[in-house]
């Protein structure tokens, strides 16, 4: 059952990590908004729409069934992991900046994860 717990959060950050890269390769490919049918249909005919829907679906089937076997503080908090993922892909992929409030944030999250982990399994 663990492994299964497991699995579902990793895929669940996976997806949720694979819809903020689409939405950065679709925001690249149609440019700054404006609100016209040229750049509404530079956005749905991006490759990465496709896979930024598909992320997003698949996240929500996996949250949908970690719902029903995680607690819900857990796997909420869980669930914003991918703000981390995508901190260190930013740096490492988009030559974004990491600065210490950053670090800092992300540590935190991380942080309150393992704590909201440990408390409920103390609880159960």
């Amino acid at each position: 059952m663990r492994a299964l717990i497991f699995g579902g959060l990793l895929a669940l950050v996976c997806f949720d990590t694979a819809g903020q890269l689409g939405f950065k390769f679709v925001a690249e490919a149609a440019g700054p908004a404006a609100a016209d049918a040229a750049w509404v249909h530079a956005v749905v005919t991006s490759p990465a729409f496709i896979v930024t829907i598909a992320a997003y679906v698949g996240a929500f089937f996996v949250y949908m069934m970690l719902v029903r076997r995680v607690a819900i503080g857990p796997l909420f908090a869980a669930s914003h992991l991918e703000l981390v993922t995508i901190t260190a892909i930013s740096m490492a992929f988009f030559g974004e900046r990491f600065s210490l409030v950053q670090a800092l944030g992300c540590a935190l999250i991380v942080a309150g994860i393992v704590v909201l982990g440990f408390t409920e399994r103390a609880q159960a």
